[in-house]
C-alpha cells in the first residue's frame, strides 16, 4: 500500500544568469523579405536572417546570438549604407559590424511590425497599430520612435497596417479596410491629413509608383487581384490570367514590371499581359532584390536566383518546421527531430536533412503509407541497433534501420489497433527504448481493444509482445497514454487527464501477475500531466499543467515544486541530465533545478517582457514544447515555436570526459566596476574553482555554491582579500570527483 505525503519543495533564492554557450537552430526557409548590401544578400525569414555571398556560395544564419531582437524578420530597409530590420515582435535594429543593435520600444508596447521602408532621413514601419516614424541614430540605440500614426483618416484607430510604400512626397499604407495616403510634408500625426480609399477586400500589398500606387487585394474567385490608383481613379489589370492570384509585392527589374506573392512570380513587359516565371521547387515568392545584375527573391522554401527564366532555389542549412516537439539522440552524435506539420529532421555532421513526403524513398507498397504518415510524427526513439522508431498520430509506427530500410507496423501486422470506429487509424503518442532489458516499449493510444502499452524485442517486430498491459483489467484506468519512461525496475505511464501510472515490474518480465501498479493523481499539481523523466535514484519528475512534482516511489511521496516567478506553470516537458539536474520547458520560458543546492533558475529569452535581467539568456523563443538532454555531453536542447536553442552547460564531455573550462570574455578587460565580471563555464557540479597566477600562486577560490544555474562561476577580477589582481595570464582549475577541468584567462586592467 502506498502512503502519500504532500510536501513543498524548498528552494533557495534564485540567482545568477544562466551561463554557457548557445547554439541556435531556427527554420530559416520561409522568407518574408530580402535586401542586398555590400555584395551580400540578406533574407529576412521566420527563423532569423540568412546572409548569403553570391561570390562564394556560402550562407550563414544570423539569430539572437548575433543581436537580433526577434527571429521573425518582417522587414528590411537600407539607409546610408546601413541595413535595418524590423521583427514581428516590434524589435527594430541595425547591423553594426558583425552584430545587430536593437531598439525594443515597440515590442515593450506590444506593437508588432509588418514591414519597414526608408524615406529621406527616417524609417517608417507598418505596425499592428498604424504607422510609426523612426529617427535614425548612431551609438548603442539605432533608432528612436519619432511619431506614431494610429488614426489614418476615417479608418478606425489602431487599425493594423500590413505594408507601407512611398514615392515622391506621398506615403501609402495598406490595411484590411483599404488604402490610406498622406503627404510627408504635412503633419501626419493629424488624422485629417490622411486620405482614404475604401476597398471591399483586404489590401495585401502596396507599391508607390508614378504619382500613384499599385496595390493588391485579397484574392476572390473570378475577381482581379491587381489594381492601380492615383488616389481618385482606380484601374484594374485587364489580364484575366491574373484573376484570383495571391499577390503581396511589386517591383521593377531590368525595366520590366514584376508581381509576386503566394501564387508565384509574374512578369509584365507591356503593363497589361503577364507571364509566369518558373520556379524549380515552389510557387510562393516574397520580396526581391538585385545584386551584380542578378535577381534574387525570397521563397517559402529558402530563397532563389533568376537563371534562364527560372528561379533556382537555394536552401539554408536549417531544420524545417513551424515548431519542434520531440527528439532523440543516436549513438553517433546524430539527432532525430519531430518537426510539426512537416515530418522528421535528421542532424548529423553539421547538416540538416528532412524525412518529408517528398524525400522518402522505399518499396512502393510502403511508400504511400510513409509519405502520408510521416508528417504526423509524434514521438521518436532509437533502439540498441541504432534503428529509428517513429510513433505517428494515425499511421501506426514506422521503423527506419541503419541500412535505410523502412517498416510499417499497424493493425495488419502487429498487435496494435486503431481507435474506436476507425480500425486503420493506429495512434502511438509515446514509445521508448529500454536499455536495461533491450526492449522497445510502445503505447497504443485509445486502441479499440484496450491495449495500453506493450514491450517488444525490436529485432523481431511488433506482433509478439514480451509483455502487454490493457486498460481496466491490468489496473490502468485508461489507454489514452501520451508519455512513457523506464528504469531498471519500473515503467511509468502518463495518463491523459488522469495522472501517472507506476508499474513496478516483478522478477518475470512476461508475467504481469507479479507486477504492482499504482496511479498518482490527487497530489499532483494537476491531473493533466504531459511528460515524465527519471532520476538515476528512481525518483520521477512530472511535467503538468500547474507546475512540476517529484515522486519518490520508495516512500510514496509526492513533492510539489515552486517554479521561478517569471516561468509559466504550463509545464510541457521535463528532462534530467546525467548529474540529476532537472530541466523544464513551458509555454513561457524554461527553468533548471540544480539538485546539488536545491535552487531553481529561470531561463528566459532576451525578447521576454516579463523577466529580470539576470534571467535573460540566448534562448531563441519562450514558447517551448519540449526539453531534451543529450546524455553523452550534457547539452540541453530546448524545442520551441520555430526555433531550437542548444545550451552547452559544460557539465560533461564526450564519453563522460571533462570539458575544458571556458572563460568569456577572454581577454577579460577589467575596469573595476561592480558589474564587470568574467564568466567561467564548464565547472563540474561538485567542484570549486581555483584561480592561480602564471607563477602558480593561488589568488582566488570560488565556491561551488557561487555557481549560476549551470556550470558557470563569475569572477570579479579580485583576489581572496578583495584586492584587484594585476594584468596577466591566470590558470583555472576545478578539481571534482571526475577529475580536474582546466583553462586559462587573460586579464587586462584598463586605466581606472
Amino acid at each position: 500500500m502506498k502512503y502519500f505525503s504532500v510536501l513543498i519543495l524548498l528552494a533557495s533564492m534564485v540567482f545568477g544568469e544562466v551561463a554557457g554557450s548557445w547554439q541556435i537552430f531556427a527554420d530559416a526557409h520561409y522568407s518574408n523579405c530580402i535586401a542586398s548590401l555590400d555584395g551580400q544578400v540578406f533574407v529576412g525569414t521566420k527563423g532569423g536572417m540568412v546572409r548569403y555571398s553570391p561570390s562564394t556560395g556560402i550562407s550563414d544564419i544570423l539569430t539572437n546570438l548575433d543581436g537580433l531582437g526577434d527571429l521573425n524578420i518582417t522587414g528590411l530597409a537600407l539607409y546610408n549604407g546601413r541595413l535595418f530590420y524590423a521583427g514581428a515582435n516590434g524589435s527594430i535594429g541595425c547591423l553594426e559590424g558583425i552584430r545587430f543593435k536593437t531598439n525594443s520600444d515597440l515590442k515593450r508596447s506590444n506593437i508588432s511590425c509588418n514591414g519597414l521602408i526608408s524615406i529621406g532621413e527616417h524609417l517608417y514601419t507598418a505596425t499592428t497599430s498604424g504607422v510609426s516614424k523612426l529617427n535614425i541614430l548612431s551609438g548603442s540605440n539605432p533608432v528612436e520612435i519619432a511619431e506614431n500614426y494610429t488614426k489614418l483618416g476615417e479608418f478606425d484607430r489602431n487599425l493594423p497596417v500590413v505594408a507601407v510604400s512611398s514615392e515622391g512626397s506621398l506615403i501609402w499604407a495598406a490595411t484590411e479596410d483599404g488604402l490610406a495616403y498622406g503627404n510627408l510634408e504635412s503633419n501626419l500625426f493629424t488624422p485629417d491629413e490622411w486620405q482614404n480609399l475604401f476597398t471591399n477586400r483586404s489590401v495585401t500589398g502596396i507599391f508607390a509608383d508614378s504619382g500613384g500606387a499599385w496595390f493588391a487585394l485579397e484574392r476572390a474567385a473570378d475577381q482581379p487581384s491587381i489594381f492601380w490608383t492615383n488616389g481618385e481613379i482606380i484601374d484594374t489589370v485587364a489580364d484575366e490570367y491574373m484573376n484570383y492570384r495571391m499577390i503581396d509585392n511589386f517591383f521593377y527589374y531590368n525595366d520590366d514590371f514584376y508581381v509576386s506573392g503566394g501564387s508565384g512570380l509574374y512578369i509584365s513587359r507591356s503593363m497589361e499581359n503577364f507571364d509566369v516565371i518558373r520556379l524549380d521547387e515552389h510557387w510562393a515568392v516574397h520580396g526581391a532584390t538585385s545584386i551584380d545584375g542578378e535577381l534574387y527573391v525570397g521563397l517559402e522554401v529558402g530563397f532563389g536566383v533568376l537563371q534562364n527564366d527560372t528561379i533556382r532555389a537555394i536552401h539554408p542549412n536549417t531544420p524545417w518546421g513551424t515548431g519542434y516537439s520531440d527528439l532523440t539522440f543516436g549513438p553517433d552524435g546524430d539527432v532525430w527531430l519531430v518537426a510539426k506539420n512537416l515530418g522528421v529532421m535528421h542532424w548529423q555532421n553539421n547538416q540538416w536533412d528532412a524525412f518529408t513526403d517528398w524525400t522518402i524513398t522505399t518499396d512502393d507498397s510502403l511508400l504511400d503509407i510513409i509519405e502520408t504518415g510521416v508528417f504526423s510524427s509524434y514521438s521518436l526513439t532509437v533502439d540498441g541497433n541504432n534503428a529509428l522508431w517513429i510513433g505517428t498520430n494515425g499511421k501506426g509506427i514506422f521503423c527506419y534501420d541503419n541500412n535505410g530500410n523502412w517498416q510499417v507496423f499497424n493493425e495488419t501486422n502487429s498487435v496494435l489497433r486503431g481507435i474506436a470506429g476507425a480500425p486503420d487509424v493506429v495512434v502511438c503518442r509515446a514509445l521508448t527504448y529500454d536499455p536495461y532489458r533491450s526492449l522497445l516499449w510502445v503505447t497504443n493510444y485509445a486502441a479499440s481493444n484496450g491495449l495500453a502499452v506493450a514491450a517488444f524485442d525490436p529485432n523481431i517486430g511488433l506482433d509478439a509482445p514480451i509483455v502487454s498491459y490493457y486498460s481496466g483489467s491490468s489496473g490502468i484506468s485508461t489507454n489514452n497514454i501520451h508519455g512513457i519512461a523506464v528504469d531498471e525496475t519500473r515503467v511509468w505511464l502518463v495518463l491523459k487527464d488522469e495522472g501517472i501510472a507506476e508499474i513496478s515490474l516483478g522478477p518475470d518480465i512476461g508475467n504481469t501477475a507479479d507486477d504492482n501498479i499504482y496511479v498518482y493523481s490527487n497530489y499532483l499539481p494537476s491531473s493533466s500531466v504531459y511528460q515524465i523523466a527519471l532520476e538515476d535514484n528512481g525518483k520521477a519528475w512530472v511535467a503538468a499543467d500547474g507546475g512540476v512534482a517529484n515522486i519518490d516511489p520508495s516512500l510514496g511521496t509526492v513533492i510539489n515544486g515552486f517554479l521561478p516567478e517569471h516561468v509559466s506553470l504550463g509545464v510541457a516537458d521535463v528532462d534530467i541530465d546525467p548529474w540529476n539536474n532537472v530541466w523544464i520547458a513551458t509555454d513561457d520560458g524554461a527553468a533548471m533545478y540544480r539538485n546539488s543546492d536545491t535552487t531553481w533558475h529561470a531561463i528566459k529569452s532576451r525578447a521576454s517582457n516579463n523577466a529580470d535581467f539576470e534571467e535573460m539568456t540566448d534562448l531563441p523563443t519562450d514558447y517551448l514544447y519540449s526539453v531534451k538532454v543529450n546524455p553523452s555531453n550534457g547539452d540541453v536542447w530546448f524545442l520551441g515555436e520555430g526555433a531550437i536553442g542548444v545550451l552547452s552547460t559544460g557539465f560533461g564531455g564526450e564519453d563522460g570526459e571533462l570539458k575544458d573550462l571556458l572563460a568569456f570574455p577572454n581577454p577579460f578587460v577589467w575596469d573595476g566596476s561592480a558589474t564587470n565580471m568574467a564568466t567561467i563555464s564548464g565547472v563540474p557540479s561538485d567542484a570549486d574553482l581555483h584561480i592561480y597566477s602564471s607563477e602558480g600562486l593561488l589568488v582566488r577560490t570560488l565556491s561551488s555554491l557561487d555557481k549560476g544555474p549551470t556550470a558557470a562561476i563569475e569572477w570579479n577580477g579580485r583576489n581572496d582579500a578583495g584586492k584587484p589582481v594585476a594584468s596577466g595570464i591566470y590558470i583555472l582549475a576545478a578539481p571534482s570527483s571526475r577529475g580536474t577541468a582546466r583553462g586559462k584567462i587573460a586579464l587586462l586592467r584598463s586605466n581606472l
